[in-house]
């Protein structure tokens, strides 16, 4: 993290504010920091930009990020907006983003207690994780399945992910 900061202070403060990838970074390093003001201010400018500029993916992971300081900032009504907005920007071929932010957004689903719709974000996201072969998203999909059917009140099938989950560890 520390390289990326010295990279992007390299950089001319009139060329990282018109280059949205370099707010996105500098963002990241913010909100790592947990300046997420600070995060969610380059995020917005970001986002400008790669709206301003047609750039769907960039656009998309921006959106995502801010959606992340908006759940830790305790905003998950408005982290599931964002979230699902950048769903809309991905490519069929970006599963593994797509599988991300399906996390994100079951997690903000799971705190507004909407544990229905927290469940439907991280089954799809956990079949996503299958069919890239990842195991580290299928444990964390896993594990966070579980939790939410456990919350739901069912039992025996949240006992089923974590018996998965655990047999994903051995």
């Amino acid at each position: 993290l520390e390289t990326l900061a010295r990279w992007l202070d390299a950089f001319p403060k009139e060329e990282r504010e018109t280059r949205p990838w370099l707010l996105l970074y500098d963002g990241v390093i913010h909100r790592v920091g947990r300046d997420w003001d600070k995060a969610l201010s380059l995020y917005n400018l970001a986002a400008g930009i790669f709206r301003g500029q047609g750039e769907q993916s960039g656009l998309a992971r921006t959106l995502w990020y801010a959606s992340q300081v908006l759940a830790y900032r305790r905003n998950q009504r408005l982290a599931t907006l964002f979230a699902s907005e950048a769903l809309t920007y991905l490519k069929p071929s970006e599963s593994r983003a797509r599988a991300w932010i399906l996390h994100t957004m079951g997690n903000s689903y799971f705190d507004l207690g909407q544990s229905d719709d927290a469940l439907k974000c991280h089954e799809e996201a956990l079949g996503l994780f299958v069919s890239l072969g990842d195991w580290g998203g299928q444990l964390m999909e896993h594990q966070t399945t579980a939790w939410t059917l456990q919350r739901l009140g069912r039992l025996k099938e949240a006992q089923m992910h974590y018996v998965r989950a655990l047999d994903q560890q051995a």
